[in-house]
């Protein structure tokens, strides 16, 4: 297909000056996940219909490809009758150097090394051109460009049938300079504003639609206004503004990164902007010793033990490195504080490509990640255990299939990271409350005399009876003291 369009775009540019791209970010940004892992879990790591990027990518001709050539030719279109250029001198001034744009995607036998550099340039170009433009179209049917509003009922389309899971896999990403890149260009073509405020017009412009993406593609809870938007899309209104929703007060609360807006434009690609949303920091982990000690995560209880010993699992934290016990554990319950996990049918193929890629990018080191993969694989024992992380609102099951040995099949071949300084004080202040006595017996008391009604109905009948008899056994030494005391003296 995009030999196709090679010939067919071929037009040289027209009075166009490309906006040079000034990318800071390293190469490799886009990694290829490791054979082992390939043969382990293939169906983690396998594209169903839409291929972005340069790893293992086929030229095969699909619904999502056909759509990026006629969204492409649009633009060509618009460039030529305004006199602005072609769809050439925009890929140009999109992608820059091709073996640049090359040097973004790891080195390895996944890489696309033999197509010419004349189709890498389209191919990047459309792939990111895709993303913005589809993305872009959720949040309100919104365009750049008129010429785009066509293509309205095709990304309707898109929408209702593109597999999410395509988006979310660790080797088909776009890299972000490539996205703000498109976003450039647009805005320059659209003219809207002057050159003094194209960057903070870019940024805008781009923060918004990584916010969209984050929406749709993230695992975890979210406000139900703003489910089944992009997957199971019914009907043409449901396609409403997404921050009319509440979904960018609901990002902004539940997420607290500073700012959340700016730190996505600061990620690498689609899923590392919901690794940020999901573990509440960017990668590599934020202030890694020069040389970690190493250590790791013992095993924890699991859930119905946790609650046996007087700690209840809630689903309170927003981000990962917000998980902690809560509370002393004295008089009430202490409170391990989890996130909220939807569980979809793509839930196990978006967890373990956010881990290949937390593990990819740290080089095995801290992964909150990881971390979390291993908690709810030890919380997650047996059938009492998930039915009490159901009933705590830490799992909400969306398929309902038996969701036990997910989180083991997830780490299969993931590495075990080394956890981070808030992981190791979870797990340290898990087992101080477990060896407690005074907390354990709290505990076994509770269970004993207060869990169950009948007990403690027939617990307070007891104690009314023996403080009844005690009184009674009082008044009648009082009284017979008293009557003793009176009585005169024989004489």
């Amino acid at each position: 297909m995009e030999r196709l369009w090679l010939d067919q775009l071929r037009d040289e540019p027209v009075g166009y000056v490309a906006v040079a791209v000034n990318s800071q970010a390293p190469s490799f940004t886009v990694f290829s996940v490791p054979d082992i892992l390939q043969t382990m879990s293939p169906d983690y790591h396998q594209r169903k219909e839409l291929q972005l990027g340069l790893h293992n990518r086929t030229l095969q001709t699909s619904g999502t490809q056909l759509l990026k050539g006629e969204i492409a030719g649009s633009l060509h279109w618009k460039l030529a009758k305004s006199g602005l250029g072609s769809w050439q001198s925009f890929a140009s001034a999109v992608v820059g150097d091709v073996q640049t744009a090359r040097g973004h995607y790891q080195k390895g036998a996944s890489l696309v090394c033999d197509i010419p550099d004349e189709v890498v340039l389209y191919m990047l170009a459309m792939d990111a051109l895709f993303l913005v433009v589809f993305f872009q179209f959720l949040n309100n049917k919104t365009f750049f460009l008129e010429e785009f509003k066509h293509l309205e009922p095709r990304l309707i389309d898109t929408a209702r049938t593109l597999i999410k899971s395509d988006l979310l896999l660790v080797e088909n990403q776009v890299p972000m300079y490539l996205l703000q890149s498109v976003v450039r260009q647009l805005v320059t073509i659209m003219a809207a504003d002057p050159a003094a405020k194209l960057e903070e017009k870019v940024e805008d412009e781009l923060h918004i639609i990584l916010k969209v993406a984050v929406c749709h593609l993230y695992p975890l809870g979210h406000p139900d206004a703003a489910q089944g938007l992009f997957c199971g899309l019914r009907r043409r209104e449901e396609l409403g503004t997404l921050m009319e929703l509440g979904f960018d007060d609901y990002l902004d609360v539940k997420y607290p990164l500073e700012p959340i807006t700016r730190s996505l434009l600061n990620c690498k690609h689609l899923l590392d902007c919901v690794y940020v949303v999901v573990c509440g920091h960017t990668l590599p982990y934020p202030d890694l010793p020069q040389n970690p000690t190493p250590s790791k995560l013992d095993s924890i209880p699991s859930a119905s033990r946790l609650q046996a010993i007087g700690i209840s699992i809630t689903d309170t934290a927003s981000t990962l490195d917000r998980i902690g016990l809560r509370g002393c554990g004295y008089v009430t319950s202490a409170r391990l504080s989890l996130p909220k996990v939807d569980v979809y049918d793509l839930t196990e193929m978006v967890f373990h490509n956010l881990a290949v890629h937390e593990q990819l990018v740290d080089s095995g080191q801290h992964g909150d990640l990881r971390c979390f993969l291993q908690c709810m694989a030890s919380l997650s024992n047996d059938a009492a255990d998930l039915r009490l992380l159901l009933d705590h609102g830490v799992i909400d099951n969306k398929v309902g299939n038996n969701v036990l040995g997910m989180w083991e099949r997830i780490l299969r071949g993931v590495n075990t990271a080394s956890p981070s300084d808030s992981w190791l004080r979870c797990y340290q202040d898990i087992h101080n409350h477990r060896k407690n006595r005074v907390k354990r017996w709290r505990r076994e008391m509770w269970v004993l005399f207060f869990s169950k009604p009948w007990t403690f109905v027939g617990l307070l009948g007891a104690c009314a009876i023996l403080f009844l008899t005690a009184v009674q056994t009082w008044f009648t030494v009082v009284n017979s003291s008293s009557r003793t005391w009176h009585w005169p003296s024989g004489s």
